[in-house]
């Protein structure tokens, strides 16, 4: 398992919680931070917050999140991308 720093880690939490609970939130509060948009949740199945906006039918985050630079083409272990998971969830993308 990699080595965490902490924005790292606050920023995982952040994808988690945004997986887990819908809630967005400190995604963007750690956006404003500085802390990347595109940061793969690597020490874990490397999803990113597009792909939770993107699984969870967020069309308004997706936008956001892209919009501040996200790319839709980085995959996750899995090999899928944000539009798969959508696409896997019954959205379109």
């Amino acid at each position: 398992m990699p080595i965490l720093m902490p924005n790292e880690v606050a920023m995982d939490e952040a994808v988690w919680v945004a997986w887990r609970h819908r809630d967005f939130s400190r995604v963007f509060v750690r956006l404003r931070s500085g802390d990347s948009v595109n940061f793969v949740r690597r020490a874990a199945d490397g999803t990113t917050a597009l792909m939770a906006a993107a699984h969870h039918g967020f069309r308004d985050v997706a936008v956001r999140l892209v919009k501040e630079g996200a790319t839709t083409l980085t995959a996750d272990a899995a090999g899928r991308t944000c539009v798969e998971w959508a696409r896997a969830a019954g959205h379109t993308a």
